[in-house]
């Protein structure tokens, strides 16, 4: 896989950050020649003084006026340019956070079902809803600040040896200390912001950890416990964002010191060199306001290298994420040379799916009519071409890791059988159905679906023939229709219903607030477990698949919803093969086929 860059994302940008470079060069050249007339301003104001008390002439009011005009003129077009280029720079960490985010959301769809079983949900939520954002918003802004600050600082020094190079040579050794400390503290700064956020992402998946598991916690008393070690990880964090806000923040301190200093060698020797007619009166007011200007890009130096510091180590994170090796079926190029897979279903009709410029996938499947994805697989059922639905193991072998949990598995599922899979905990009855939806590979051995080896298959037309009910249901946040409907988006409303009322949902959906509109989530809703796993029975009879897996779905149900679900069941199971992980004998003694796991 080619390595992702943060230059991929902000190529896109570039005609912006020309006018962003070209604004604010424009507003700091301007600003910078605002303090030099005001300057000049005062020693008009000064000669007239001088001139009203000796007598010799007057107060040249015009002259004042004029300087002061061109001032105003001159600060109104700074102020113009900046906010120009405020506004891109904030369009810019706007667009950057959403491509971000749509990146990583489409790698994390992308990724081995292995990926989440190895890492917490909460540092994968962390990355997208906060690393997205601050490489965004700081990369945008931050940049901004800098290129401000340089530019500032670059026509300060400027104007400071046009006015006295005496003084300003001074003032540059004076400053060279404060950028040694300055490099030196955003050097430390950099190592504990980076720890930081590093220990806010584990905190983050604590904390998810605890909310979804909030109902074990309370029924085994652990809430001490719970809340005692979330305390050490707080305690670990506070230490690390301490140092982190420590470094940060004596940044600022230290150029204000240096400032404070600058006044005082400014008003000394200025004076002098005013005494003996080498600088005006106006020069001197205008040098010390170029060392006021001088301290504070200084100080947004500092603050903006805190920004891309943060910026850089949550890049790296969304950098490591979107590195991640992804399910991969045959490769091909398209017409432009993106990469690609091949898809073919059984009848040997092919489709591309490609990868956009975000790394999202694109998949379209056609068939030899021109219809693509589920129009063309719903036409072939809708004309009664379905495939037999044959399954067929061969000497598989898989291990997680070098001790293999299934050696040697061999079976075969006859068209329309229904096979229940046994025993113990922990002998990968789970695991073949991971194998024969390719979440995984198996590692020797073959797996035939309808005489044609998985890996044959892309994966996504593959999963397609399949309904899943598991034991533990997953709803989305949104109406029961929408539920239904997740495995089958295109259907009607009324084919909907009459999937619910196949399976007798619609007798508890129709006294719901809203009926099939009742807004439900997996945490919320109000339903039962029985009534999710309606539901979720709905949802697979409306799929229509090929072939059904069930992971005991009435375990955890009470006698008189077993018998409700067991009759939707049956109505799902008709006329298709079935693979049923079986853990009651009621589950059994219907089986055509008993394939026992050791």
């Amino acid at each position: 896989m080619h390595s992702v860059t943060i230059r991929m994302y902000l190529k896109k940008y570039r005609l912006r950050f020309l006018l962003i470079i070209v604004c604010t060069t424009a507003s700091a050249g301007l600003a910078a020649a605002g303090p030099l007339l005001l300057g000049n301003a005062t020693t008009v104001i000064f000669a007239g003084i001088m001139a009203k008390l000796d007598g010799t002439g007057r107060m040249d009011f015009d002259a004042i006026a004029r300087i002061l005009r061109t001032t105003m003129a001159l600060y109104l077009l700074s102020t113009l340019f900046a906010s120009v280029s405020s506004q891109l720079a904030a369009g810019i960490s706007g667009e950057l956070a959403h491509r971000l985010r749509c990146a990583v959301a489409g790698k994390l769809n992308a990724l081995p079902i292995g990926y989440y079983e190895e890492h917490a949900a909460g540092e994968t939520m962390a990355c997208v809803a906060e690393d997205a954002e601050t490489v965004g918003r700081n990369i945008g802004q931050g940049a901004l600040q800098m290129l401000t600050a340089v530019l500032t600082i670059l026509g300060t020094v400027a104007m400071m040896f046009f006015i006295s190079p005496v003084l300003a040579v001074c003032t540059v050794f004076l400053f060279l200390p404060a950028w040694a400390a300055l490099w030196l503290m955003s050097r430390r700064s950099e190592k504990w912001v980076k720890r930081d956020q590093e220990l806010q992402a584990q905190a983050d998946g604590r904390i998810e950890e605890y909310y979804t598991g909030r109902g074990i916690v309370k029924v085994f008393g652990q809430e001490q416990e719970a809340a005692a070690e979330f305390s050490r990880i707080g305690q670990t964090l506070s230490k690390a964002a301490w140092r982190a806000d420590f470094f940060s923040g004596a940044i600022p301190l230290v150029m204000q010191l240096f400032g404070n200093v600058g006044y005082v060698l400014a008003a000394l020797l200025g004076g002098v060199l005013a005494f003996d007619g080498r600088l005006s009166v106006g020069g001197i007011q205008a040098y010390i306001h170029y060392i006021r200007n001088l301290i504070d890009p200084l100080r947004q130096t500092a603050q903006s290298v805190t920004m891309l510091q943060s910026a850089s180590a949550a890049w790296e994170r969304i950098q490591t994420l979107l590195e991640e090796s992804e399910e991969q079926d045959r490769e091909v190029c398209d017409a432009e040379g993106q990469a690609g897979t091949e898809i073919c279903d059984a009848k040997g009709r092919t489709g591309t799916e490609t990868r956009d410029a975000e790394g999202q996938a694109r998949t379209e499947i056609f068939d030899t009519e021109g219809r693509t994805g589920t129009e063309a697989w719903t036409g072939r059922k809708a004309s009664g071409d379905r495939a037999s639905g044959e399954i067929r193991f061969e000497h598989v072998s898989f291990g997680y890791g070098e001790e293999f949990v299934l050696r040697d598995f061999s079976a075969v599922i006859a068209p329309g059988q229904k096979a229940a899979l046994t025993g113990v905990s922990g002998v990968g009855k789970t695991t073949l159905v991971k194998l024969l939806l390719r979440f995984y590979d198996c590692q020797e051995g073959e797996i035939y679906v309808d005489d044609r080896e998985i890996r044959t298959y892309g994966r996504a037309e593959l999963r397609s023939r399949f309904g899943v009910v598991m034991q533990d249901v997953w709803l989305l946040r949104g109406t029961v229709l929408d539920n239904i409907c997740y495995g089958r988006p295109e259907a009607s409303e009324e084919e909907a219903r009459r999937a619910a009322a196949a399976v007798s949902a619609d007798v508890f959906i129709e006294r719901l607030p809203e009926g099939y509109y009742t807004v439900i989530d997996e945490e919320q809703g109000g339903l039962s477990r029985g009534q999710k796993q309606l539901l979720a029975i709905a949802r697979a009879l409306l799929a229509d698949p090929e072939i059904l897996i069930l992971d005991e779905a009435t375990s955890s149900v009470d006698t008189k919803t077993e018998q409700q679900i067991q009759e939707a069941l049956q109505t799902l199971m008709r006329d298709r093969t079935c693979l049923v992980i079986a853990h009651r004998a009621t589950t059994i003694r219907g089986a055509d086929l008993v394939l026992r796991v050791e």
